[in-house]
């Protein structure tokens, strides 16, 4: 990803406001990879530095300051959850266009996904919108059957993020890892989990 989009995306990730500076930093993790959070989504890549630390370094992404005195949330166990999972794998370029049109047509920011076997139905939340909105889409999933609601802001800044970081020619599929739980953080990856990024549900009653 062009360093310029990158800065762009994490600015987007972290926390906005001065009320939790920890927040509003990357880390450079000692495992090698970048880590962001504000609590509700957390982005993690893979191999993303060299750097021979003991200890991870967080950087305020506003000020470009070190921080030295705060400590970082564990990011670690949200992100080892794979082959626990249902596995979900669908187009970003798709679902950018479905998320935008139930935004646009709702009054509501939440999109609830329904799974079945290789089937996929989104819905606006129509209980408050005058047009309910559901959109089929096919895809690759052999689990449990399955419903889960979004923030249509949230998973748009996971899939503006992952269709930035793919390779240019490779094909857009991004594959989710869901609990099958309605209250459980998904867990999105590309490219063999480089690039890893976790989307915190909303309840829907």
């Amino acid at each position: 990803m062009q360093k310029n989009k990158l800065y762009q995306h994490l600015k987007k990730i972290v926390y906005k406001c001065d009320s939790r500076p920890v927040l509003q930093c990357v880390q450079y993790h000692t495992d090698g990879s970048l880590r962001a959070t504000d609590s509700h989504v957390m982005l993690k890549i893979k191999d993303f530095h060299n750097l021979e630390i003991k200890q991870p370094i967080l950087q305020n992404i506003f000020t470009m300051e070190f921080e030295t005195e705060r400590a970082y949330p564990n990011t670690d166990r949200h992100f080892d959850r794979k082959g626990k999972t249902n596995k979900l794998v669908v187009s970003l370029g798709v679902l950018k266009r479905i998320i935008t049109a139930l935004k646009e047509g709702s009054f509501s920011n939440v999109v609830e996904i329904e799974l079945s076997e290789n089937h996929l139905k989104m819905t606006n939340n129509h209980q408050n919108s005058e047009i309910p909105i559901v959109i089929d889409v096919a895809c690759s999933y052999t689990d449990e059957p399955m419903k889960i609601g979004f923030s249509a802001d949230v998973l748009l800044r996971m899939v503006n993020f992952m269709l930035d970081a793919k390779n240019r020619y490779e094909v857009d599929d991004v594959t989710i890892h869901l609990d099958n739980s309605p209250v459980v953080p998904a867990l999105c990856e590309i490219q063999e989990g480089k690039y890893q990024f976790i989307v915190t549900p909303v309840r829907m009653n």
